[in-house]
């Protein structure tokens, strides 16, 4: 994967002051749908799931992301929005429109390791080496998720960006890297909201300003 660094105005992880500075600069050159999903429990501990469409402007800035609970975004965009009588429609890979991200989602807490233990090991051993350098590294709230931001890519390159996702994967897998997360229609959390499982917001430990 060859990068290329320096094209926009964000230099560093502190220059991310809110969610729409994040979203910004995944999605403002996106065509297509992204989900806004979000998780609400009850007092009862009963979970339902809430999934909507969006073209990027309403995405961004018609939305709260700040401190709210389990809310997520598809990290690629999709040519139509779910319609129940079409199959095909809504957050599936046959849906998929623009390719924007590859990613690996690492639950290195389920294997007693701190965020801060894997990323300097990740810094130390693996970025720039046999992984690229992740244009975000996400503290999920437990775990961590490494975003490689993508160049725009037509739902052609699929087979391409599949294999790719499963080479990331497969370098990851000591820091226990979810074999769930691997499909194109994924869903990760958005930085500023918070993880309800144990209260963290959600926070951008690392930023560099490349896309592939």
């Amino acid at each position: 994967m060859l990068g290329t660094f320096g094209t926009s105005a964000y230099k560093s992880e502190q220059d991310f002051k809110s969610p729409q500075d994040y979203l910004k600069y995944m999605f403002a050159d996106m065509d297509g749908f992204v989900t806004r999903s979000t998780i609400r429990r009850n007092n009862d501990g009963v979970t339902s799931f809430l999934e909507a469409f969006y073209k990027k402007d309403r995405l961004i800035y018609k939305n709260r992301y700040f401190n709210c609970p389990d809310t997520y975004i598809s990290m690629n965009t999709y040519c139509s929005k779910r319609d129940d009588r079409k199959p095909d429609s809504g957050r599936k890979v046959t849906n998929v429109k623009r390719l924007n991200a590859l990613y690996v989602d690492l639950d290195c807490y389920k294997i007693g390791m701190t965020q801060e233990q894997v990323l300097f090991a990740l810094e130390e051993e693996y970025f720039g080496r046999s992984i690229p350098v992740p244009t975000f590294v996400i503290n999920s709230g437990r775990g961590l998720y490494l975003i490689w931001k993508l160049k725009n890519e037509d739902r052609n390159a699929l087979p391409r960006w599949k294999s790719i996702e499963e080479y990331l994967f497969s370098q990851c897998k000591d820091f226990n890297a979810d074999p769930q997360a691997l499909d194109a229609a994924r869903i990760l959390r958005v930085p500023f909201s918070v993880n309800s499982k144990n209260n963290v917001s959600v926070s951008i430990m690392r930023f560099t300003d490349v896309s592939y």
